[in-house]
């Protein structure tokens, strides 16, 4: 009997290990899930955070210049008098200067409705009329420049209009009659009552009893000129009136 109960409390001591066992097996497959949290977690901090998105760029805008001197210039045509002038162009003054050395006025000193209004003599001394000249004063230059160069001779070109060398009134007679002012020649004297009375605003003729030239758009015709470097009656220079009757063909 005392043998039987001895293995009677193995027995039972087998089955109390055996359940222990098998609880502590339990136990420990049921921690399992515990501890996978922990692992997710460990395995999150191990990623590497996201970048944050850049931010956009704002642009800086320039402020307008307070200072009065940095501020572009408006050129306005009721602030300089003028419309479209570039900057640095010379003004009407200067021109007016440079194209009265160009024509031969001495010294540059002429206003600029003068300039407009004069004929260009050229190096062959003959003579451009001015686009503003009415018609009568430019088929006074054409004639003019017919007879400029040829020679002189006392009592040329009276007689006929045709003739091949001129003497001062017979020049400045061929000149006029092209214009329609006269319809025969006249000698000096006679050129000294010619027209109207004063200078005209165009041509203007001096004569005595010696001798006739005449002005025309501001160029001289005369044939004291010939001798000159353009052997031309067409001249730059001025001489003076002194003893000359001043007269002009009527609406020049």
């Amino acid at each position: 009997r005392l043998r039987v109960g001895v293995a009677l409390a193995v027995a039972a001591a087998a089955l109390v290990a055996g359940g222990c066992g098998s609880s502590a097996h339990r136990s420990t497959t049921a921690s399992h899930p515990a501890t996978a949290p922990d692992q997710r977690a460990l395995a999150a901090k191990s990623k590497p955070a996201p970048k944050p998105k850049p931010k956009a760029r704002r642009i800086p805008t320039v402020p307008a210049p307070r200072s009065r001197a940095l501020r572009p210039r408006r050129h306005t045509a009721a602030a300089t008098g003028t419309s479209n002038i570039a900057p640095g162009a010379p003004s009407d003054a200067e021109v007016a200067r440079e194209l009265a050395r160009a024509m031969g006025y001495s010294g540059g000193k002429v206003s600029p409705s003068t300039v407009r209004d004069r004929g260009i003599l050229q190096p062959d001394g003959l003579v451009v009329p001015p686009p503003s000249a009415p018609y009568a004063v430019q088929a006074i230059v054409t004639a003019g420049n017919e007879v400029a160069r040829l020679p002189y001779v006392y009592g040329g070109g009276h007689g006929t209009w045709i003739d091949s060398a001129y003497d001062c009134s017979g020049s400045v007679s061929f000149a006029l009659a092209n214009a329609g002012f006269l319809t025969t020649q006249e000698d000096s004297s006679q050129l000294a009552r010619f027209g109207a009375p004063g200078p005209g605003r165009w041509v203007t003729i001096y004569a005595n009893a010696g001798h006739a030239y005449m002005v025309v758009a501001g160029i001289r015709f005369d044939t004291s000129g010939r001798s000159g470097p353009r052997g031309s009656r067409w001249q730059a220079a001025m001489r003076t009136n002194a003893g000359f009757t001043v007269r002009h063909p009527p609406g020049l």
